[in-house]
């Protein structure tokens, strides 16, 4: 009998067990929904230190961080000797974007209160990763506050993926359903999941091979063009070249044996993670500009869609623009628009994000169909007190920006503020400034516009962007 067999074997009869002791009937009545948005968070949409850059042969690429606590694996038995799964969390609670949890007691030496511990302090969203076969483990996971569960394809019927995904969402709950092969492949996509794992260890085998996931995320895209579905590597990922090679593949890594076994946990997160600042570009109007964006690492780029604007572009130019682009990220840029030509215009594209430069409030916010970048016009009579008022997961950053498109602000006033978003810095940023900028402030992004512009705006610079580049990625282009 393979491992995997032994589990689902033994997992059949501690569930049984678990329900005799816990009936769903005594708890299933004063179980509350999830606030914490697991999908949002692993899209990079609201996340702390947000979305990690990477150089590889001049190429940026970027994804988030699903931490995971593991005592041990039945593969390799006791992996963190000195384990303490709240000092783990609250370390993880700095760099990552999600927490994994393994609450297997038998094979992983894990605990479902190891969950119930860390959901007390955590703003992260949990996944409960543990082999669900019965429908009384989902509601016993939100119990234990889980936001997310893990749901195995190989070990799952299609109407069991379908019918566990639809009592998740009842309780606000996102499932990641693991695959390991093509068959695997086939059911989830009948299942019109919405966020897919790949895992690279082969289950007979027990062998990692990373080839994996790009050979099956290929095949997903094919399918899935306008990149719905939410794609997650799994298993093997030991080094910075590891997370490189899939960065472009998915839009986040789920990674736990390589931190579970460093000597100094945090020192072996910032050298794998390192994060880089953001580059958004704003105020795109021509294809060329775009592609030589996107192929020289710009993470961003930003259509402006407010008439007042000398670098205005009609909704259907910006169309045009789009279904040529890959990787890069596209954001629309509105000045106090009706909610309803906003949502049209994110959805007709397929923005990525909705960057607000008006007075809109946080029930417009809430209004949005993308995650919002909501800009504020920084000067010494800023009132500081209303960035708390702006704490909704629908904002995934805020942007400060000077009184004037192009003149820099008193960006000393930044370091009076308690920032509670990721945050870009605009406003007569070049190259002349920007080292300054990042060493002193830390921005998790930078916005540039007229920084990367020659005398017309409606050209950008090859020159002055590829300068950007070297400072901010510390790469040669």
């Amino acid at each position: 009998m393979s491992i995997l067999n032994q589990i689902i074997a033994y997992k059949k009869i501690e569930v049984a067990e678990r329900k005799k002791k816990f009936p769903l009937i005594s708890f299933q009545k004063i179980l509350s929904p999830s606030i914490k948005d697991f999908k949002l968070a692993i899209r990079c949409r609201d996340a702390l230190f947000t979305r990690r850059s990477f150089s590889e042969g001049g190429q940026c690429v970027s994804t988030s961080i699903i931490a995971e606590i593991k005592k041990a694996s039945p593969s390799e038995g006791v992996i963190c000797k000195n384990f303490d799964h709240l000092e783990i969390a609250k370390i993880y609670e700095k760099y990552a974007q999600a927490i994994s949890i393994l609450t297997d007691e038998k094979f992983f030496q894990g605990s479902l209160n190891y969950l119930k511990d860390i959901s007390k302090f955590s703003k992260l969203p949990l996944l409960r990763k543990d082999f669900i076969i019965d429908e009384y483990q989902i509601y016993e996971s939100r119990l234990f506050g889980a936001d997310a569960i893990l749901l195995i394809a190989n070990i799952l019927t299609l109407q069991q993926i379908k019918k566990f995904i639809k009592i998740a969402k009842s309780l606000k709950m996102d499932c990641v359903v693991e695959i390991h092969d093509e068959k695997d492949l086939q059911k989830v996509l009948e299942a019109k999941v919405e966020i897919i794992g790949i895992n690279n260890r082969n289950l007979k085998t027990f062998k990692i091979d990373l080839n994996t996931t790009i050979n099956l995320s290929k095949k997903i895209r094919k399918i899935d063009k306008a990149k719905r579905i939410t794609l997650i590597t799994e298993s093997g990922l030991c080094s910075k070249k590891d997370l490189q090679k899939l960065s472009l593949f998915v839009d986040s890594a789920l990674i736990g044996t390589v931190f579970m076994k460093a000597k100094n946990l945090e020192r072996k997160l910032i050298n794998l993670l390192r994060p880089l600042p953001l580059i958004k570009i704003c105020g795109i109007t021509n294809l060329d500009d775009a592609l030589f964006c996107e192929k020289i690492g710009v993470d961003l780029i930003g259509f402006n869609f407010f008439h007042g604007s000398k670098r205005y572009i009609k909704p259907e130019k910006a169309l045009e623009i789009s279904k040529k682009l890959k990787i890069i990220k596209t954001v629309g840029i509105f000045v106090n628009e009706k909610i309803e030509k906003v949502n049209e215009i994110a959805k007709k594209l397929n923005l990525d994000f909705i960057q607000l430069h008006g007075e809109e409030d946080l029930t417009y916010i809430k209004q949005c169909a993308r995650p919002v970048i909501k800009a504020f016009r920084i000067s010494k009579n800023f009132k500081k007190d209303l960035l708390k008022t702006f704490t909704d997961s629908q904002i995934a950053y805020f942007l400060f920006d000077g009184l004037k498109n192009g003149i820099c602000f008193d960006q000393k006033i930044l370091q009076t503020f308690t920032i509670s978003k990721p945050f870009f810095i605009a406003g007569g940023i070049n190259s002349m400034n920007l080292e300054n900028i990042l060493q002193t402030y830390k921005p998790d992004g930078i916005d540039l516009a007229s920084g990367v512009e020659g005398i017309d705006p409606a050209q950008k610079s090859y020159m002055k962007i590829k300068s950007i580049l070297r400072i901010a990625k510390k790469i040669k282009v």
